[in-house]
């Protein structure tokens, strides 16, 4: 009998081995599963304790499941056929490539049956998994599916270009930052025209008539 997969080590525990997150830190993201659901890698990443590298090394590691950097390798146009635009945004996946009966599919958490078989049905091939970060998985679907990302965007170039400035909002953003920096009703203007719910002109009508009134 194979005692490997008794001896099998959780996501927590790994990481705390290997030194990237406390007790604390992993009692903290467990509490927050337990009242919110989710998957721990993922909130874990969301609270800042790892990074996305971080936690594909690992899973690279507890299930043997190959990490790729989906920023330095070309994909073919057929294999990106094999996958439509709609499914591979809904599930954050990208098919890698493509050999006969077998589809490689880029995935960041390849322990989710339940889309692999999805997949396996959609595709009517068999699906063979690899590790992405889910930044890399946007970036390829841009890259892609949507043609918003340059050629020669690859590896470290491709990081750097991965999260964008926002210009259009920036002369915006300088004003909110010096007008309102303690100013708490500030910042939730600031997050109510970041969801959309009211406009620039709004809001800079509000903050003109909260800077004469005081």
């Amino acid at each position: 009998m194979d005692g490997s997969k008794k001896g099998k080590k959780r996501l927590g525990e790994i990481l705390i081995e290997e030194g990237l997150i406390s007790e604390y830190q992993l009692a903290t993201a467990l509490g927050q599963l337990r009242q919110w659901g989710g998957k721990l890698g993922a909130e874990l990443v969301a609270r800042g304790f790892i990074t996305e590298e971080d936690l594909c090394a690992v899973l690279e590691k507890q299930l043997g499941v190959t990490w790729l950097s989906l920023r330095d390798i070309t994909i073919s146009q057929e294999a990106v056929k094999t996958i439509k635009y709609e499914t591979a945004k809904s599930y954050s996946i990208m098919p890698v490539a493509v050999d006969g009966s077998s589809c490689t599919i880029a995935i960041a958490d390849t322990k989710d049956l339940e889309i692999l078989d999805t997949l396996n049905f959609i595709t009517g091939k068999k699906i063979k998994p690899v590790i992405a970060t889910h930044s890399d998985i946007r970036w390829a679907i841009e890259k892609y599916y949507e043609g918003k990302v340059s050629e020669d965007a690859r590896g470290l170039q491709g990081r750097k270009k991965a999260a964008p400035a926002k210009p259009q909002k920036s002369v915006l953003a300088m004003k909110l930052q010096s007008t309102t920096a303690e100013d708490a009703m500030g910042a939730l203007l600031s997050l109510l025209l970041g969801k959309g719910i009211i406009t620039e002109e709004e809001l800079l009508a509000k903050l003109k008539k909260r800077s004469t009134s005081g």
